[in-house]
């Protein structure tokens, strides 16, 4: 009986007394899904925020994009009695337009008297790193699968091993965990190369958790997946910490692989074979695309040349446009492929290729 009674007493010490009554004040939301996590809004597809509350409370439920820019208030300050509770969302944003196609969070405040509780745990929840696993291709489907342990922002590259990379498949995409497709017809990006068929071919993942509180939509044929919102209030006004990979620090508008356009100002079309026709020294221009030449050249950029999907020279201190020679003299006469990669401060990699036939 004196164990019992000081085992008692230890433990109150430890962990403190709470005096009966005080806990059941907070109200608490428990137990907390968003079941489908993902779904297609454009199909009138809905997604159930379901919880329980241990008291009756008020309860405000509200919807934020990546950028943490509101998206949509579900409900504000509405009274729901203990126990399940849900809230649908039908993937629409405050103007009744359905959102693009992204990883969207979901935050739950409740109030009881003078007690509130908030459900939002992003900022603790993202960030960290995910192995991408069993990543293959089915030449016949023209399918991609892999899996993922945990909901993520997938970065899923082809291309060449010691070689450049060809293909962006997805570009920092969210996905869900368990087993993900990805629609890719075998080509390099401008449909040049049969990466598939070359022996080198090899995936370059990275994956980046998402927040436990988010919900993915899919359908959208939007271009875009961060529009400009008229609305200004924040998720959080306080700064994320520091512990958060920069991928879900840093601005979503420029989670994308570098836009830029690569041309050969005085190649000629050879009339025979529809290809451009080069000899000598040839200027080879890259020019990048308006809306990512800031950040580029803000946060630097390097440019990376293959001549036949190998090395030929790196430039690390990149500009818009960047103009350099290739000397044709020093390869056979006939057809060859120049591939550049311009990769940005932050890892991002755009890659274009020409097909020139040297004379």
């Amino acid at each position: 009986m004196r164990i019992i009674i000081s085992f008692l007493l230890l433990t109150i010490f430890l962990i403190g007394w709470i005096p009966e009554g005080e806990a059941s004040e907070i109200p608490r939301a428990r137990f907390i899904t968003a079941q489908p996590m993902v779904f297609n809004p454009s199909t009138g597809e809905e997604t159930d925020i379901s919880f329980t509350l241990f008291k009756e409370a008020q309860v405000t439920v509200r919807i934020y994009d990546s950028l943490d820019r509101l998206v949509r208030t579900l409900c504000i300050n509405k009274v729901f009695p203990a126990g399940e509770c849900e809230v649908k969302w039908n993937g629409r944003d405050e103007e009744g337009k359905i959102v693009p196609d992204e990883a969207y969070i979901y935050t739950i405040y409740t109030r009881s008297g003078p007690n509130h509780f908030i459900y939002d745990p992003a900022d603790r929840s993202r960030g960290s790193g995910v192995k991408v696993l069993g990543i293959k291709y089915d030449p016949e489907k023209k399918k991609i699968t892999y899996k993922l342990s945990y909901p993520a922002r997938a970065g899923i590259r082809i291309g060449l091993k010691e070689g450049p990379l060809l293909h962006t498949v997805a570009d920092w995409e969210p996905r869900p965990a368990g087993l993900n497709e990805e629609d890719w017809n075998g080509l390099d990006e401008v449909g040049l190369l049969r990466i598939y068929e070359h022996p080198q071919m090899d995936f370059f993942t990275t994956a980046y958790t998402l927040p436990e509180n988010s919900i993915i939509t899919r359908g959208n044929g939007s271009d875009s997946r961060f529009i400009e919102r008229s609305l200004t209030e924040k998720r959080s006004k306080k700064p994320r910490p520091p512990t958060i990979h920069a991928y879900a620090r840093r601005a979503l508008l420029h989670l994308h692989a570098p836009r830029f356009d690569l041309a050969s100002p005085r190649a000629r079309i050879d009339p025979e074979n529809n290809r451009l026709l080069v000899s000598g020294k040839v200027p080879i221009r890259v020019t990048i695309h308006p809306e990512d030449r800031a950040w580029l050249i803000n946060n630097r950029f390097e440019v990376i040349v293959f001549i036949d999907y190998i090395f030929l020279f790196e430039e690390e201190e990149g500009f818009s446009p960047f103009t350099f020679y290739w000397d044709t003299r020093g390869v056979s006469k006939g057809p060859h492929v120049l591939t550049v990669n311009l990769i940005d401060g932050t890892g991002n990699v755009g890659t274009k290729s020409l097909l020139l036939n040297v004379k």
